[in-house]
């Protein structure tokens, strides 16, 4: 069974480009372009993988604690943090509650290798 990735950003080009990048690859892909539509999609389903930059819409503190909060409802998903920013990456570098970070910009070798990496960790779903 294909390994299960939410990707959520707030930039629909950038959803497009990573889905195109990880679907060939085997992973099953489904995208969030906001707050809400993820925190219901960490709700309401286990994912092998959250890919997660909505940090750039709101200020540090409040981004952060979205972060947190997603973190609690992802119910152990790991996920991958992509900061656009240094303050966010070294932020989210410092978090233990975060499987990695990969900071924007980043190329397709890195973001394979982290989520193969990060996906690697997590048992098969029966």
């Amino acid at each position: 069974m294909a390994k299960r990735i939410l990707i959520a950003d707030f930039d629909p080009v950038l959803l497009d480009v990573l889905s195109l990048a990880l679907i060939p690859h085997g992973y099953s892909v489904q995208t969030c372009a906001g707050v809400e539509a993820t925190i219901s999609a960490v709700q309401t389903q286990r994912w092998d993988l959250i890919l997660l930059d909505l940090i750039g819409r709101a200020p540090h503190e409040e981004a952060y604690g979205m972060v947190e909060r997603i973190c609690e409802l992802a119910g152990g998903s790991p996920i991958l943090l992509m900061p656009t920013s240094a303050i966010a990456a070294e932020w989210a570098q410092a978090n233990p509650r975060l499987a990695g970070v990969l900071p924007k910009p980043f190329g397709l070798e890195d973001l394979l290798r982290q989520v193969g990496e990060a996906v690697d960790l997590q048992p098969q779903a029966a």
